[in-house]
């Protein structure tokens, strides 16, 4: 909260217009020169934005090890590079919104990867109900 006197002033950041934008200029400015592996959680929209970045900087692939979903809003569709959605139907998982039990198989989403269960049923829980199984999905990943 700002003091009521002081006036707010709002500027533009370059290459931060958009959660896509903004993913694609992190990956730029602070990570594509770098070797480490990686993991990415993205929850909600943020699947929308790690697919922008994904399909825009393919070299993310060649360091991403694991990618988890968090009742993401993203969709695959047919204009996906065969790299990118061999790369999902392995190596990425989408932990939804669900009256099931946490793991338990949900259906097709079109999100290109396996849909299971966050264990919990309100879209704003489900990274705090997964978050074990995501971490467990990580660590899976990121010794192979």
């Amino acid at each position: 909260v700002k003091p009521p006197d002081v006036p707010m002033v709002r500027r533009r950041i370059a290459g931060h217009g958009s959660p896509e934008e903004h993913c694609v200029s992190v990956w730029d400015s602070l990570l594509a020169d770098g070797q480490q592996r990686l993991a990415i959680v993205a929850h909600s929209y943020g699947g929308v934005a790690t697919m922008s970045l994904l399909r825009s900087r393919p070299a993310v692939l060649k360091r991403l090890n694991a990618l988890c979903f968090t009742d993401s809003a993203h969709s695959i569709h047919y204009a996906v590079p065969e790299a990118l959605s061999g790369f999902m139907r392995v190596n990425a998982v989408n932990f939804v919104a669900s009256h099931k039990p946490l793991g338990a198989k949900e259906g097709d989403r079109q999100s290109g990867c396996a849909c299971v269960s966050a264990g919990h049923t309100q879209h704003e829980w489900t990274s705090y109900a997964a978050m074990e199984a995501v971490f467990e999905f990580m660590d899976k990943r990121m010794k192979n």
